[in-house]
């Protein structure tokens, strides 16, 4: 049987706070604190004390253990509260001190049990402060194997994942002609494929939290890129029963990563596709401007309150908005790489619910820095 010992087990707290005491009780009776107090009290009374009887030894080292276990008896969780118990208990010592003197002239030690609060409760402070610093490695350690196993079991995943969507293309082009097949597998298809995405979103999470998001900036044709995100999502558009809405301001080229506006374009699409009603439209567009450029993704539906709006970019947040119809659940790390990936390349994200424009729904806007965005060359 093993026997844990720490700060949280009072009878170590006691055993420790009394082996300070008859420390204490040992330098008392060398009378070098006794000394101590005599000319404290000479301070006090201009040396016109009239001291009776010393009072006995067992009475001095009974007070002195007393004051050393109080403290003990509790446990204090603050040091605060430490503090203030152990400034109380030499505030009482001393009261009743003065009440015995001026009613009996005897002098109750003053200065051992002063040494005996302050050393007790720095004892008890000691002992709590490791016990919280063992705490705190042993949740550090199981963290790590948390995340060890996390990180291993989305690699996992992720890999038969794949697989499974390789399986997929094939079964795809045997049950080609086939309407019934055709829509079951664009249902496991679209399923597979927002779980391959929220693998994603978790490993390049994990990955940017440790070691920072860096773009790999080249020239990108927004309309371009737009045109292909839609076409991709289109076939699970259709299955939540939901259309495309592209709203371009026009050709405009963005030196940006293309592989994380890729990922952030298919991340904001499926966030609008598992709230947006049946039979709505999803609006997608993009806007220029000397100082900027947009890209906004608006769906109907009920709006998100305000307060809720505050944690849609945390991580694991899904859900803040009640859902009907056939959408799928998400995780909630769809908006989080979002706001990374645009915060990497010095932009900004926000959420507007309910749209000034329909006065439901919610209208999620990229903003992207000038000198990210140029405006598409034409020959001739």
């Amino acid at each position: 049987m093993q026997i844990e010992l720490g700060y949280h087990v009072r009878w170590v707290r006691l055993l420790c706070c009394a082996a300070w005491a008859v420390g204490v009780i040992d330098a008392s009776h060398f009378q070098f604190l006794n000394t101590l107090d005599y000319v404290f009290l000479d301070v006090l009374t201009d040396g016109n004390a009239k001291i009776g009887a010393p009072i006995s030894p067992i009475i001095e080292y009974a007070i002195v253990l007393g004051l050393c276990l109080i403290p003990a008896l509790p446990r204090f969780d603050r040091p605060l509260t430490m503090a203030v118990c152990g400034l109380g208990l030499i505030f009482a010592d001393w009261l009743v001190s003065a009440l015995v003197f001026v009613s009996s002239g005897r002098l109750l030690p003053l200065a051992s049990p002063v040494a005996g609060v302050f050393g007790a409760t720095a004892v008890l402070q000691a002992m709590a402060w490791s016990d919280e610093r063992e705490r705190r490695t042993r949740l550090e350690h199981l963290n790590q194997v948390r995340l060890q196993f996390t990180d291993m079991l989305v690699h996992d995943l992720k890999k038969r994942m794949s697989t499974i969507l390789t399986s997929l293309s094939f079964l795809e082009k045997k049950a080609r002609g086939e309407a019934p097949q055709a829509e079951l597998m664009a249902t496991v298809r679209a399923s597979a494929e927002r779980m391959l995405l929220e693998v994603n979103n978790l490993l390049d999470i994990r990955k940017i939290q440790e070691c920072g998001m860096r773009p790999q900036r080249e020239r990108i044709e927004l309309d371009r890129l737009l045109e292909e995100s839609l076409a991709e999502h289109r076939p699970a558009a259709d299955l939540a029963g939901v259309r495309f809405r592209p709203v371009a301001a026009g050709a405009v080229t963005l030196s940006a990563d293309r592989h994380m506006l890729a990922r952030m374009m298919t991340n904001l699409l499926w966030n609008a596709i598992q709230h947006a009603p049946e039979g709505t439209d999803i609006e997608v567009g993009t806007a220029a401007a000397d100082d900027r450029v947009e890209i906004h993704v608006a769906n109907r539906g009920e709006p998100i309150p305000a307060y809720k709006q505050k944690l849609m970019f945390q991580p694991f947040q899904s859900g803040l908005v009640e859902e009907t119809g056939p959408h799928l659940d998400g995780t909630g790390l769809g908006l989080t790489f979002c706001k990374f990936a645009v915060e990497a390349h010095g932009g900004a994200i926000r959420i507007e619910s309910p749209r000034a424009d329909t006065r439901d729904g919610a209208r999620i806007a990229v903003r992207l820095p000038a000198d990210g965005a140029l405006p598409a060359r034409h020959a001739g």
